[in-house]
Order: structure tokens, then C-alpha cells, then sequence
């Protein structure tokens, strides 16, 4: 969504005070952006260390939603959280494809073991080709330009 001038004008003019007041009643509205805040002001954590702390989440919740349920509803909420992880490798893709050619073959290898991870888990890999991500795409690190006119991340 594109601003008017006229609101940005306005808003740098409010008082400090104010400005804050918004933000924080904005916040409560979008948790993603409030844990992106979070960590890009506040945490002590680098990129890598995150990557591993939501690695080791998966792992856990990919462990306990396989050995074991209470009920369907429950394994419905898991099934739903992991696939997270499918809609966002086709995030992934689009912004790697988005990079210069030159910047891609330094992802090339994350691509192959993030390929291979998911084949290894033959729940995540029906996830994934049931949301129609071809995990050798990711295996073979083929990123289509097409993502979206094949209908994904609508």
C-alpha cells in the first residue's frame, strides 16, 4: 500500500510521544513485524543462532507429531505449523531468485541439505509435494522464475 504524502507529513510532525503511542498499538496488531523489531533491536542473536534455535523447534515438533497424538485436532494444529515450512521455502526461493546469478551459487549448498532434510522426513516430504514443492527443486537448487504464476504464494 502506497502513503500519501500528506500522511507522512503529518506523522513526522506528531510529538515524539505520539509517535510511540502508534507504534505500539500497531505492534499489537502485527506480531510478525513486532518479532522482527525484536530481533533486529533488541536480541543478542545472530542470524545463524536463530536459524538453529527454530531448526531445533521443528525437530521436536516434527518428533513429537510423529511418535506420538492425542487427537486429530491436535495433529492438524502440528501439520499446520510444520507446513509453515513449506510456504516458506517457496519465500526462500523467490528471494534467492531475486538475487543476482553471481549471489546464487553461495546458496547452492543450504539449498541441497535444506532439499535433503525435508526428503529425509517422509512427513514433510508429503507436506511438500502436497503444496506442490518439488523438493528437487531444492535438491538440484532450480529456482523457476515462475513461482507465482504456477500459483504458489498466492
Amino acid at each position: 500500500m502506497k502513503f500519501p504524502e500528506e500522511l507522512k507529513e503529518a506523522i513526522s510532525q506528531l510529538p515524539s510521544k505520539e509517535k510511540e503511542k502508534l507504534i505500539f498499538r500497531l505492534l499489537k496488531h502485527d506480531l510478525d513485524l513486532a518479532n522482527r523489531l525484536l530481533f533486529e533491536l533488541v536480541s543478542t542473536d545472530t542470524v545463524t543462532q536463530r536459524r538453529e534455535t527454530i531448526r531445533k523447534k521443528l525437530e521436536i515438533a516434527v518428533k513429537r507429531a510423529t511418535e506420538q497424538f492425542d487427537s486429530p485436532g491436535y495433529l492438524n494444529m502440528d501439520v499446520r505449523y510444520m507446513s509453515g515450512v513449506v510456504a516458506r521455502a517457496f519465500k526462500i526461493m523467490l528471494l534467492i531468485r531475486k538475487q543476482h546469478e553471481d549471489y546464487f551459487i553461495e546458496f547452492e549448498e543450504g539449498l541441497k541439505k535444506f532439499g535433503n532434510l525435508i526428503g529425509q522426513n517422509p512427513h514433510l516430504l508429503n507436506a511438500a509435494m502436497h503444496n506442490g514443492l518439488d523438493v528437487n527443486w531444492l535438491v538440484k537448487a532450480e529456482i523457476h522464475k515462475d513461482l507465482r504464476k504456477r500459483g504458489y504464494l498466492k
